[in-house]
């Protein structure tokens, strides 16, 4: 799945088990060994595009011209931003405190949206994308706020706790049911799950009741240390007990995609201190797609080459197979609002990363301009041998 509008900043900088089970967790990462593999994914590669939330939640924006330009491209699959629990873009009759604006028992977003694509002549994959921020959440209820480990809170992340066994966490689980039984998409993605505010007393209280430690790892200045092996081993677990919960309420064969950071400094490797392990998802059998916003961050389209590089050495091909790369449009911080990154970076980037995974993603739709389309349908003519 490709993220449908991964964020330009993360929100804010950017499930139970036992003591044995993250020992466990930790030691199979500790032996986790690397392979070099063929470069190519036998499947071969999908394109999907993003649709962000305020796309879709636009009465005015004209679906039927966006798949018209989809059929050109060869878009194999779209992903729709469907809110995240406090805030929805479809009529959930049990949760009408959470509907968005615009929103009502007679007009669902998402749903004037798949009504469009179904015209489409190409089985398309369909993702839901719920983000897993919780401002309005946090506000009602302080104490579910993430905390960092240098203490300072998030108003935006919710605790691990909260996701682990609070009402946020049960929320989330219960969307991801409802959006598969109401829509059965092929995946539903969880983006902006980011695990660096997992700090807070709740989460100690969790990690004690864990591991058997009164407290977390600490450095010399006294913060909590996110990178010692004990905690990325038991933020890990959660990752996957959450990502177990999901999947058992939504339809059989529906994927779980978790959207997650990329390494800059080491292509292809975890984030760690964001809680983002990329094998551990991926040997639950799920997917995962990972933020490759070049441009953004002041990295030149070549990264892309380096990241598949750095998947391939890791990873065999039917792991591959589940990963998506997202190609984020935005441009570098400072530069004018609306900034993208170039058609021609996007060309080396897709160019240079084809064929290596299971899906390219290009994101947000609304930052695709006429000159990137005319790229995305050239790419596809070389494709077929047009």
């Amino acid at each position: 799945m490709v993220n449908s509008a991964h964020p330009p900043n993360s929100p804010q900088r950017g499930v139970y088990g036992e003591s044995s089970c993250v020992t466990a967790t930790l030691l199979a990462q500790r032996g986790h060994s690397s392979m070099i593999t063929p470069a190519e994914v036998p499947g071969g590669t999908g394109l999907t595009i993003g649709v962000g939330f305020d796309t879709l939640a636009d009465p005015t924006f004209d679906w039927d011209a966006f798949a018209n330009l989809l059929e050109r491209a060869g878009a194999a699959g779209v992903a729709l931003q469907v809110g995240r629990p406090e805030l929805l873009l479809f009529p959930w009759n049990a949760h009408r405190d959470e509907w968005a604006p615009g929103v009502s028992a007679d007009y669902d977003p998402v749903a004037r949206a798949l009504g469009a694509l179904a015209s489409i002549e190409a089985d398309l994959e369909i993702t839901h994308v719920i983000e897993v921020t919780a401002p309005r959440h946090i506000q009602r209820e302080p104490a579910s706020a993430g905390v960092f480990a240098d203490g300072a809170s998030s108003e935006q992340l919710p605790s691990i706790s909260s996701l682990a066994r609070g009402k946020f966490g049960a929320d989330l689980v219960a969307l991801c049911r409802e959006v598969s039984d109401r829509y059965q998409p092929a995946r539903i993605s969880l983006t902006s799950l980011i695990l660096e505010a997992s700090f807070g007393d709740s989460d100690r209280e969790l990690f004690s009741e864990m591991t058997g430690l009164r407290d977390f790892p600490r450095d010399e200045a006294g913060r909590a240390d996110a990178l010692d092996p004990l905690v990325v081993a038991w933020r890990t677990q959660l990752l996957t007990e959450l990502i177990a919960q999901c999947a058992s309420v939504t339809l059989p064969g529906t994927l779980i995609d978790i959207e997650m950071r990329v390494n800059w400094d080491d292509p292809g490797a975890d984030r760690a201190e964001s809680g983002h392990a990329y094998a551990a998802v991926l040997d639950t059998g799920n997917a995962i797609t990972l933020w490759d916003s070049f441009g953004l961050n002041d990295e030149p389209p070549t990264y892309s080459a380096q990241l598949a590089d750095g998947l391939a050495a890791r990873f065999g091909v039917g792991e591959r197979e589940r990963i998506t790369i997202s190609i984020g449009l935005w441009g570098r911080l400072g530069d004018a609002a609306g900034a993208t990154i170039s058609p021609f970076d996007l060309r080396i980037a897709i160019e240079n990363t084809w064929g290596r995974v299971g899906h390219i993603g290009v994101t947000p739709a609304s930052l695709i301009g006429a000159e990137h389309w005319r790229v995305l349908a050239e790419l596809r003519e070389s494709r077929v041998g047009l």
